[in-house]
């Protein structure tokens, strides 16, 4: 019997530096709805390098403030145990591709590129409400949970 696997993504939700009425979001280049900024996750890559790296070479920003992030670091038999809180984890339970999100929340600086950009969160929101299709499943039940609490 075959069984198949969840792919993991780290996801961002990341605003400017100094800014929290601003959001990062990306394009999708197959549906052109609103998605977070998402990057596959590496085998055995620290869960911040993994956002810097998909902010920096897709995007080309610089994430300089990861919130909350705990490093801790234990050697056990030559094992290295990274500890993150993560903003929210979200996953598809159904459908064609099974997908999970590791979200981390966080600030960058530089100008967005490759379809992001930053939105205003009160144009977001409204968006939210009366366009959800927009966006991607996943992307939106962040939104809609980080922004309406």
């Amino acid at each position: 019997m075959s069984v198949e696997t969840v792919s993991m993504q780290i996801a961002g939700l990341i605003r400017p530096k100094g800014d929290l009425l601003r959001i990062l979001l990306c394009t999708c280049k197959c549906s052109g709805r609103l998605k977070l900024p998402a990057t596959k996750w590496i085998a055995f890559e620290p869960a911040h390098q993994a956002l810097r790296r998909v902010a920096k070479e897709n995007i080309g920003i610089d994430i300089t403030y990861i919130d909350p992030y705990f490093e801790a670091n234990m050697d056990d038999a030559g094992q290295m145990v990274e500890h993150v809180e993560p903003m929210m984890m979200v996953q598809t339970t159904s459908g064609s591709h099974p997908l999970a999100q590791l979200v981390i929340s966080g600030e960058a600086t530089g100008t967005p590129g490759d379809g992001s950009d930053y939105h205003d969160v009160p144009k977001v929101m409204d968006l939210l409400k009366d366009k959800p299709e927009r966006f991607t499943l996943l992307a939106r039940v962040v939104l809609e949970k980080a922004l309406r609490g």
